[in-house]
């Protein structure tokens, strides 16, 4: 049994997305942040001065940007409210929302709400218009969250108390024998309840001044997107979530036990393609769920298509990093990979999740001293690597699928979380293999003349789709 049906089987064992502590549902709103922990094992690393420092620094400009930064008027004719994490990538000087940015720009009337990225960030300058932050309204709960935790002693044990009692049971039987620290989760929890509550009355006032008629965002899941679309629920704004990554069996926040109704989910999710409608227990129904395509990949094909930005003869093969611990043991399949088949007319690439770019040397340490190329910032895009490469290998990667629409043929090395490459493993649009040696031969014996069949996986005409749909919704409200 996989991580994730185990977690379904401890939910509806336990009804856990049915706890309700006055108006907070701890369990289904922390629920994401349990699966990442058990399924990847994060172990904390002890900070540097330089870390802390950083930290310190990166915290002190929030606060400081949080309390002095404008913000646009908010306008009752902002018929859409686009809401999105953020996370941007670098094009032509400009950083962009590959997930929402296409579509805002054809609703010109839209407003977009942006919660920072990790460390506290927003990347500048940013090509989205009519752009928002949430700062105010997560530094304001965080101060709430902290004062209540030190100088309320009372009021957070007692609703530590209640969620101890109705989750410490299954908590314990999650996580078993694991070194995790139950109570620890506990009060987590305890705390997430606290900033809930502030979040809560902050969202609501927000909403109610700006009134859109529909609400688009790109990462659910999320505490504050949890909230708005509760809210959203009571006040009659329908909710779209964008695809944005892989969604399938293997992710947690798209999978509930059958015939839950969960009030923190989106109305409805704008999908890649078909393919993803039966990936997943959605608890929302198969009418809901809304092939389109995605409008930024199918645009970054057509850019790079047909275009080799190496300036070398021999064959590419991308190793795709991620975050969390997942790809531990990817670098050295990537230079026994080399080994093998540096004289046969290929050369490797290692290409860092962003989140890695920091750090990679402690995390991928086989990689140090190599003659691998190594991709460590925004300078050079994943497209343009794809663009100049013929094989890609990953673990659990949306990138993945987006090599395969580049025409490369993906290899998926068999590690947790692999599983959740199954599907397109059983369409033979991809390849698993457990060691180099299986890898190097697939590399040497590929015909990089193949073309691969992936228009299950993109629908083309992704933006008209898209744009079609939401003026729909819009003439209904």
């Amino acid at each position: 049994m996989n991580m994730v049906e185990e977690i379904l089987r401890v939910e509806e064992k336990y009804s856990l997305n049915a706890v309700n502590v006055h108006g907070f549902y701890p369990w289904t709103c922390t629920r994401f942040l349990i699966w990442e922990s058990l399924n990847y094992q994060r172990q904390k690393r002890k900070k540097s001065l330089f870390g802390l420092i950083k930290t310190g620094i990166s915290v002190v400009g929030f606060v400081f940007l949080s309390l002095f930064r404008r913000s646009p008027k908010l306008h009752q004719e902002n018929n859409v409210l686009f809401v999105c994490q953020g996370r941007r990538v670098l094009n032509d000087g400009i950083y962009e929302n590959n997930t929402i940015d296409d579509l805002a720009e054809v609703f010109t009337d839209s407003i977009t709400l942006e919660h920072p990225f990790k460390q506290l960030h927003h990347f500048s300058p940013a090509k989205t218009m009519n752009l928002i932050y949430s700062d105010k309204i997560m530094l304001k709960a965080h101060i709430y969250g902290q004062l209540t935790k030190y100088f309320r002693r009372k009021k957070f044990r007692e609703i530590y108390g209640q969620m101890q009692c109705s989750l410490e049971p299954p908590l314990n039987e999650l996580f078993g024998d694991s070194e995790a620290d139950v109570a620890g989760w506990l009060e987590k929890m305890t705390y997430r309840y606290f900033i809930f509550k502030s979040k809560y009355k902050s969202y609501m006032c927000f909403l109610k001044n700006l009134k859109p008629n529909l609400i688009i965002e790109d990462v659910h899941y999320s505490l504050d997107n949890m909230i708005i679309n509760e809210l959203a629920k009571e006040v009659g704004i329908p909710t779209i979530e964008l695809q944005h990554g892989i969604i399938g069996r293997g992710h947690i926040a798209y999978n509930y036990p059958p015939n839950e109704y969960i009030p923190q989910f989106p109305d409805m999710i704008m999908l890649f393609s078909e393919f993803w409608k039966e990936s997943a227990e959605y608890p929302i129904s198969n009418d809901k769920l809304i092939p389109v395509g995605f409008p930024y990949f199918e645009r970054q094909v057509n850019k790079f298509k047909n275009v080799n930005s190496s300036e070398s003869s021999d064959n590419v093969a991308v190793f795709l990093g991620q975050p969390n611990g997942v790809t531990k043991g990817l670098d050295e399949l990537a230079v026994s990979t080399h080994d093998r088949i540096k004289e046969k007319g290929w050369r490797v690439v290692f290409k860092l999740h962003p989140s890695e770019f920091n750090d990679w040397q402690a995390t991928y340490p086989l990689l140090v001293n190599t003659d691998i190329e190594v991709i460590d910032s925004h300078e050079k895009q994943l497209y343009e690597i794809f663009s100049a490469s013929k094989a890609l290998v990953g673990i659990c990667s949306t990138s993945i699928f987006e090599g395969i629409g580049f025409g490369l043929a993906a290899f998926i090395y068999d590690l947790p979380g692999s599983e959740r490459m199954d599907d397109i493993c059983e369409r033979k649009l991809a390849t698993k293999v457990s060691d180099s040696e299986s890898l190097s031969k697939h590399l040497i014996n590929l015909d990089v003349n193949f073309e691969t069949k992936s228009e299950e996986l993109w629908m083309p005409n992704a933006l008209e789709k898209m744009r079609e749909f939401v003026t729909a919704m819009l003439a209904t409200q």
